[in-house]
């Protein structure tokens, strides 16, 4: 359920995005972005991330006082932030370098009276029921896109962007409630929320700085340029976003999934099969965004958005490296080493405050994105030295083949590529480039075809994966 939930979502929002970006402007975009910069800073005061802390306490004797006790430290943060936010909404939108937009911010505070009531859902992750978990978010992904595309073609403009996601957000915490078995109560355990204050600490300070490091090219990009440009801007991260999100959205699997496997010894290749799988599928998408930006910008979103095309390419390689690399996170929260990412955010602060405000006054977005990309290559060291320290991983093992099928589909994609006239020749070379880098990866990698082989038997008979000493193969 949970993988067909992240596909679904993934396609969904996609298409979504392709509509709205042909009957919004530029601007409405970069409003929303400018809202968002607000309403994150809010966000950043409103949890403790007491959920993680949920899933990943040992203590199974009070699991539901901890519920209780958390889902009301969770509500009380999010009133009085969401009260403090009324305030601070017009200072906020102004730092990102809007004007006008108070209300946009009201609007969104509403999810935080709301989102404290889904706070079952990481009990439900904690038991591994994510069936259950996720339903409520399929049938927000389903309804949210009608609504923002209904409003955006009666003319709501900025609207139907900030109405369709406090309407998800809404449904869906409310048929999470719904399906609840257990309802959270109203209590208060000292020492409950001691532990969690200590586990969430070290994740509410790398909130910050991941904040700061999420936000500042935005808000770099609205001050010099303006709101157009910030749309801009905002396209070409928000489709290799789409790509992190889906990462994302496995992380609330692989999570509790390497929860179990540590506890049972077999971190190290189920960590392994995991970063393998993570570099091939994001591999894909930077293989076809290098070889086709320009011309699946004009077909999919119209001429209006081409000043995207660069920035879009650099971007998306940043993000295949987040993907593959960010993995690691994972393995930190299992050790309990939650200060990893404190040191990692704070890195890649200080690495992007150098580079962000030179390169994008200089070579405008695209100089923005090759501050983001640059800014990845030192924590990204010095994560994976972390990482190797807490697990015996190879890295040389998980992503050889990987890396050797997206350079060599890629170089095969220029040294061949022609010139593009119309959406069927698109079609048509992408088609051949995504075969080439399938046809590629199971050539390269024979472990695939057994896996495959694998699933296929499982879907008839309840049968073991085959394995390796390297890694679980299923």
């Amino acid at each position: 359920m949970s993988v067909t939930l992240v596909l679904l979502r993934f396609l969904v929002g996609f298409t979504t995005h392709m509509v709205l970006v042909r009957v919004l402007l530029p601007t409405h975009f970069g409003q929303f972005t400018q809202i968002l910069i607000a309403v994150g800073f809010l966000g950043l005061l409103r949890s403790f991330h007491t959920g993680q802390y949920l899933i990943s306490r040992k203590d199974e004797a009070d699991a539901d006082n901890a519920l209780d006790v958390l889902f009301t430290f969770e509500l009380i943060q999010s009133l009085t932030v969401a009260a403090l936010g009324l305030v601070l909404a017009g200072p906020l939108v102004r730092l990102a370098g809007g004007a006008g937009l108070e209300h946009g911010v009201w609007v969104m505070l509403i999810s935080f009276l709301v989102l404290p009531f889904g706070f079952t859902g990481s009990m439900l992750e904690r038991q591994l029921a994510f069936g259950r978990s996720y339903a409520p978010a399929m049938v927000g992904t389903l309804i949210s896109p009608a609504i923002k595309i209904s409003l955006a073609l009666t003319g709501f403009g900025l609207w139907s962007l900030l109405i369709g996601e406090v309407v998800r957000m809404t449904l869906e915490v409310c048929l999470l409630w719904r399906l609840s078995p257990r309802k959270p109560r109203i209590a208060f355990d000292r020492a409950i929320l001691k532990e969690a204050v200590a586990f969430g600490l070290p994740l509410v300070a790398a909130g910050a700085l991941a904040y700061y490091y999420w936000q500042i090219d935005d808000i770099v990009v609205g001050r010099l340029f303006g709101t157009q440009m910030l749309g801009y801007y905002f396209l070409a991260f928000r489709i290799p976003r789409y790509l992190y999100q889906f990462r994302e959205q496995l992380a609330q699997v692989t999570y509790p999934v390497l929860v179990r496997l540590d506890s049972q010894g077999q971190m190290t290749p189920g960590f392994e099969a995991i970063m393998r799988y993570a570099a091939y599928f994001s591999g894909l998408p930077l293989v076809v965004t290098l070889l086709f930006a320009e011309p699946l910008i004009r077909v999919l979103f119209g001429e209006k958005w081409l000043p995207a095309t660069q920035a879009l390419q650099i971007l998306m390689g940043a993000t295949t490296l987040r993907v593959v690399i960010g993995l690691s996170g994972d393995v930190f929260k299992v050790r309990s080493k939650t200060g990893m990412f404190l040191l990692a955010n704070g890195l890649n602060a200080v690495t992007l405050s150098a580079l962000v405000y030179p390169l994008t006054r200089d070579y405008g977005i695209a100089g923005t994105a090759w501050a983001v990309l640059l800014t990845l290559i030192p924590s990204s060291l010095v994560g994976l030295v972390v990482l190797k320290r807490l697990a015996p991983i190879s890295l040389t093992r998980s992503l050889w083949a990987p890396l050797i099928v997206i350079g060599a589909v890629s170089g095969l994609g220029f040294a061949l590529r022609q010139p593009i006239d119309g959406p069927l020749t698109l079609a048509l070379g992408v088609g051949c480039a995504t075969l080439a880098y399938l046809l590629s990866m199971l050539l390269l990698d024979r472990r695939l075809i057994r896996e495959m082989r694998w699933i296929r038997g499982a879907l008839r008979r309840s049968d073991t994966p085959p394995t390796t000493d390297a890694e679980p193969s299923g």
